[in-house]
């Protein structure tokens, strides 16, 4: 089904976007709905047309999940906007189990800016499994976060298994991972 939607504004794409990040975030720990990602939802494809149709290339959105995992691991996401603001919400086994905002300094969206760059050069897979053949060999019991990033009126998904090693692009991608939450000191919502 394809919509068409015209003239669609910037706070139209801007509304959109929210819309579907507050899905992920609005979740309770009991119902789970918000784990789902934007690709997962029945919309995307409507979605993604949408935002295909506008230059959008000035805007971006990260979110970073970190996921449940067979032992005792946070969960949590935080999301980054091209303003500059940084949406923590916390989900379980983390000592903040709520939303808090803040807004990163221009000196750390300009590394952002850089790092998002720089995993350009990549070509990513959509899952790194135990089982993806892209791994060149697996540790099992590692963590699990998805990342969604949305730029230039695109929206890519990976969804990473930590112990999945040797991917090109892997140390990058869990290295970009570590520093959006040493940057936005995510340690002090989530030690317990």
């Amino acid at each position: 089904m394809k919509i068409l939607l015209k003239p669609l504004t910037l706070l139209t794409i801007t509304l959109l976007t929210s819309i579907i990040f507050n899905a992920c975030f609005m979740s309770s720990e009991d119902d789970k709905v918000g784990e789902a990602s934007p690709q997962d939802s029945s919309d995307s494809t409507a979605y993604i047309e949408i935002i295909d149709t506008v230059d959008s290339s000035e805007h971006f959105s990260v979110l970073l999940e970190r996921l449940e995992c067979t032992t005792y691991c946070p969960e949590y996401s935080i999301r980054v906007d091209h303003k500059g603001e940084v949406i923590y919400n916390g989900k379980t086994n983390v000592l903040i189990k709520d939303f808090r905002i803040n807004q990163m300094s221009t000196v750390l969206l300009d590394t952002l800016i850089t790092k998002l760059a720089a995993l350009e050069q990549f070509e990513y897979e959509e899952v790194y499994n135990k089982s993806s053949e892209s791994c060149e060999s697996v540790e099992f019991f590692s963590t699990n976060s998805r990342i969604t990033f949305i730029r230039a009126g695109k929206i890519q998904v990976i969804d990473h298994f930590h112990g999945c090693l040797g991917f090109p692009g892997q140390v990058e991608l869990t290295e970009f991972e570590n520093w959006i939450d040493t940057s936005f000191d995510t340690m002090q919502y989530i030690e317990e």
